[in-house]
């Protein structure tokens, strides 16, 4: 929270100057609870229930269990799940 704090007063990205990427996407996270409590709503809230929000979107460890088990098996799974329906889409800016 602090980061992403620090970093929108500084005109920055909320992960800028962190090393991991769960470290970025969790400071992103805390600017979108920062952004999305503004004025009244932000006064609504406690320092504890403001933190506990922030810590809510973190994955739970079953979700974060499986591990990629090689590239064959990531490209099998890959697959599976476009054949069950998901897909990849290209954006307009050419990202996937």
């Amino acid at each position: 929270m602090s980061n992403a704090r620090k970093n929108s007063l500084e005109g920055l990205s909320p992960g800028a100057g962190l090393m991991t990427a769960e470290e970025q996407a969790e400071a992103a996270f805390a600017d979108l609870i920062n952004t999305s409590l503004d004025g009244a709503d932000r006064n609504a809230l406690t320092g504890a229930e403001i933190t506990e929000l922030s810590e809510g979107g973190r994955m739970d460890e079953g979700s974060k269990a499986r591990k990629s088990g090689g590239l064959l098996e990531d490209v099998v799974g890959l697959f599976e799940a476009l054949s069950k329906g998901a897909h990849i889409v290209k954006q307009k800016d050419g990202r996937v």
